[in-house]
């Protein structure tokens, strides 16, 4: 189990002596790691997915993630779920638990978002300007009531180089690599069933506030471009983004998504985009790509250690938009880069595209213009 003192100052102290990141962030997915703990041993039988699983299914995880998302039996009911979620304060360091009413229990949605309060460690200012310690913070859960639709499940423990663990370690279910793989391609692809580039809530006031989804969408691509590397079963990776990308659509009738065809070519073009990186692009493509602009910028806070740029951007896209390619061409296979392959070997030649050539040839050896070059030949 996740010893206490994981969740103190000192062991924060200790960890931004490697780190040198937001103090908050870090709070943060060390207290989203304890509630997915937490929710465990309610007894809650439950599929653990998205960004924060990453932490465990991957053997070197790259980046923050400070939410929960799980999905559980179709047919539980709320006050069934909710008994499950009301033992988590009784027995942890969260102090309340709340749900947000709006965008729960929706017709035509199976899905609920409830936060989870907590005393934080870290020191911050209020709306006056005054410093406040131990300021109250919220971690999410975000559930969806939904059967399993990933090909495979494995066990993870809950451990991470974040945690202290004493006694015995708890596992949850996750999706392996390759499921997982597929799931976050789909939420790659803005216009259709990935995260919007802006996403509207009403207040209590009833007035429309309009959120901008940039960085979200860049962790998407940026998770996309790390299971990439880890990928070993093509088949598996498939099923999963069929089976998740229609469920998505389903979930998003506003969209008026007609198939998953539609939601890779949008995955393709929201890549091309940004392997544009500005050049030739009309008025209407170059506030979007302001958009990805500034999602990278604030994306960066949330990388362990290396620095995350336009470079960067430009290889996790490359290989999303590869992979979104193997799918639509039905290719039985992928190929890796090489840099010890020369970079005319993969120069691009046809007319409509060789432009990356001169964008991409000096972007990491190379390595997004080979996969650019990938994608090209399976859909030309």
């Amino acid at each position: 189990m996740i010893d206490p003192k994981s969740l103190s100052a000192d062991w924060l102290a200790e960890k931004r002596k490697k780190y040198s990141k937001d103090p908050g962030i870090m709070e943060n997915m060390i207290y989203a790691l304890h509630l997915l703990e937490q929710l465990k041993l309610t007894g809650l039988d439950f599929i653990f997915k998205g960004g924060t699983s990453l932490v465990l299914i991957m053997e070197q995880p790259q980046r923050f993630s400070v939410d929960i998302d799980v999905i559980v039996n179709p047919d539980m009911t709320k006050e069934s779920l909710e008994n499950f979620l009301s033992k988590i304060v009784a027995t942890s360091n969260f102090t309340g638990m709340r749900l947000d009413a709006r965008r729960s229990y929706r017709d035509g949605v199976p899905k609920a978002h409830y936060a989870f309060s907590f005393r934080s460690n870290v020191s911050t200012r209020n709306r006056e300007g005054k410093i406040e310690e131990r300021p109250e913070k919220e971690i999410s859960l975000d559930v969806l009531f939904a059967e399993n639709h990933y090909p495979v499940l494995v066990k993870r423990n809950v451990q991470a180089e974040w945690l202290l663990t004493t006694g015995e370690v708890v596992s949850v279910k996750t999706p392996d690599i390759n499921s997982i793989a597929g799931d976050k391609l789909t939420a790659f692809a803005p216009n259709t069933t990935g995260v919007p580039y802006h996403r509207e809530r009403v207040n209590d006031k009833g007035e429309i506030i309009r959120s901008e989804m940039y960085m979200e969408i860049m962790k998407q691509a940026f998770d996309v471009g790390c299971l990439f590397d880890l990928i070993d079963d093509l088949q598996t990776f498939k099923q999963s983004y069929e089976a998740t990308a229609i469920g998505e659509i389903k979930y998003r009738p506003e969209r008026k998504i007609d198939s998953v065809e539609i939601v890779l070519k949008d995955t393709i073009a929201t890549a091309l985009l940004v392997a544009r990186n500005n050049a030739q692009l009309n008025d209407e493509d170059k506030m979007v790509y302001s958009y990805f602009s500034k999602g990278i910028q604030q994306f960066g806070h949330y990388v362990y250690t290396t620095n995350f740029r336009i470079e960067q951007a430009q290889i996790a896209v490359a290989k999303s938009a590869y992979l979104a390619a193997i799918i639509l061409s039905r290719a039985e296979s992928y190929e890796k880069f090489d840099v010890t392959v020369p970079l005319r070997d993969y120069m691009i030649d046809h007319p409509e595209y060789n432009f990356l050539n001169k964008q991409l040839k000096f972007v990491s050896k190379g390595e997004a213009l080979f996969y650019w070059n990938r994608t090209i030949r399976l859909l030309y």
